[in-house]
């Protein structure tokens, strides 16, 4: 603008305004001139971060009080960076008049932004609201990946995008799945870790989240599980060896005890098979070896991801060494827990067999008649077995024998008592009520009473002498159907009763009636 007094000097500019003369047009002597101006918007207030996300900010502030007399199609809020001076260069982000926010986004996660806000129009500006810093958060780790395994490190990466490089990352790893005690968290500015002390073949799990420079933590990337390697089958040790068979042990190291070993027996340095074994323990046993040839024997361990191991070293030994096939002793008569079975189940259990050279496992038959294997017949490593499947109405019997590592067999055990089945559920409504064994010895167990309940209820149990005086009472409650009442032979007092007849009178109690019925014990000693 040019500017003139009416005398025609050049003029300039008086105090209370901002501007300056353009030299390059001075005013001439006797020329006339005008002035104009506009008043800027005052500056908006309460400038702050409404909302902070990974790569944009929300940023809000209260509407200015005036935006001054230029055109309203003019008028909007700038926002800049801090370091901004003016004149000011492009903003951040704008928004309308009627505005109180905008959102900047394309921005660096974990990531300090510090911004102004400015009103604006034709007029140019406003002074500048307060500056407000903030941080982006950080963006949330991905693409897991486990790398250099063994039986006990591992190493656990993961990419943290956009993060700069000084972005701390929380780390959890456990052995239990829902990290609980014992947890191991660290803190670093890395996106990867290298666990110490780790156990071979052992599942351990990794779960990592950002921070951002405030302590804010991104969410958990999904949880990640591996298994380090097993370690090595190590001193392995062939024996003893027999005729046709031979024992070979190792020691696991420090594997779990769940740990799966490989073990092989090979007469060519395995360029073939002869045998192989999986198991659990640390030993194997084979049955298949011929006396005088010279075998080889290695392990490997298998960890829970089904990866292999490195096999053990490779030691040799040759079958028929040692000539001892005595047979082992006949183990005892197998003894069940009880004396009747209502499940058909029943455990058996027998006194274990000896030999020179050790018992390898023991050669089992059960079946419902006497040497009979209907219902079970194999090989059991210890000296019992829970037997199952016993159909009602049958009694059953176990016998057994030992053999010993070098493959021999005992001779066949006594055969055990039988242990009568009877499954109430399985059978007719007991009409008349009975009892077993008949007659019954109180030193040999108790007198079983079966008897059918129309409906719930309560059961006295009365035993009189023929004489009909009372020497025991018994009350009891059972659900309907065929049911079992026992008498262990002994009176009210403890006392064993004398042999002899005895009368039980069965008094069953529904609610507002009762049904008797009676029958006939007999106790022989």
């Amino acid at each position: 603008m040019a500017l003139s007094t009416a005398g025609g000097a050049s003029g300039g500019i008086g105090s209370g305004f901002i501007g300056s003369v353009d030299a390059s047009t001075p005013p001439a002597a006797g020329a006339a001139g005008a002035v104009s101006f506009g008043i800027v918007a005052s500056s908006p207030a309460l400038f702050a971060a409404s909302s902070v996300y990974s790569s944009s900010i929300s940023w809000a502030w209260s509407a200015t009080p005036s935006f001054g007399d230029a055109p309203a199609s003019s008028q909007l809020y700038r926002v800049f960076p801090s370091t901004s001076v003016a004149p000011f260069p492009a903003p951040q982000t704008t928004a309308t008049s009627l505005a109180t926010g905008a959102t900047e986004t394309a921005l660096t996660p974990n990531t300090t932004y510090t911004r102004f806000v400015t009103a604006y129009s034709d007029w140019g500006d406003s002074a500048p609201s307060s500056a407000v810093s903030t941080h982006t958060l950080a963006a949330e780790p991905s693409t897991p990946v486990f790398s250099a395994l063994a039986a006990t490190a591992l190493t656990f990466g993961w990419s943290g995008g956009a993060n700069p490089s000084y972005t701390t990352y929380e780390l959890d790893a456990s052995s239990s799945a829902v990290f609980a005690a014992p947890v191991s968290t660290t803190f670093a500015a890395a996106v990867s870790t290298s666990p110490a002390g780790m156990v071979p073949n052992t599942t351990y799990y990794f779960r990592v989240r950002a921070v951002n420079i405030d302590g804010v933590p991104t969410a958990y990337l999904a949880t990640q599980a591996t298994a380090t390697w097993a370690a090595v089958p190590a001193s392995p040790v062939a024996g003893p060896i027999h005729i046709t068979s031979g024992a070979f042990t190792w020691s696991g190291g420090a594997n779990p005890p769940d740990t799966l070993y490989t073990a092989q027996v090979s007469s060519d340095n395995f360029f073939t098979l002869t045998d192989s074994s999986d198991t659990l323990t640390t030993s194997a046993t084979f049955f298949t070896l011929t006396p005088g040839t010279q075998y080889f024997l290695r392990v490997r361990a298998v960890n829970r991801s089904a990866t292999v191991s490195a096999f053990s070293t490779v030691i040799s030994t040759t079958a028929g060494n040692l000539s001892n096939t005595t047979a082992p002793s006949a183990p005892g008569a197998p003894i069940s827990d009880r004396a009747f079975s209502y499940d058909g189940t029943a455990l058996f259990a027998w006194a274990q067999a000896t030999s020179p050279v050790g018992i390898l496992d023991y050669n089992l038959i059960v079946g419902s008649l006497p040497g009979a294997s209907d219902l079970f017949a194999g090989n059991v490593a210890v000296a019992s077995y829970s037997a199952t499947g016993m159909l009602t109405g049958r009694s059953y019997y176990a016998q057994v024998r030992a053999r010993s590592n070098a493959g021999v067999y005992s001779v066949f055990s006594a055969v055990s008592a039988a242990v009568p089945v009877y499954i109430p559920a399985q059978n007719t409504p007991i009409s008349k009520p009975f009892t077993w064994p008949s007659p019954f010895s109180p030193a040999r167990g108790d007198a079983q009473i079966g008897f059918y309940m129309e409906e719930a209820g309560d059961v006295v149990l009365k035993i009189h002498t023929l004489q009909g005086r009372l020497v025991r009472r018994d009350t009891r409650s059972f659900s309907a159907g065929n049911q079992i009442m026992t008498w262990n032979g002994n009176n009210d007092s403890g006392m064993r009763v004398s042999p002899g007849g005895y009368v039980a009178v069965i008094e069953k109690r529904y609610g507002s009636r009762t049904a008797t019925q009676k029958l006939k014990i007999a106790v022989l000693y």
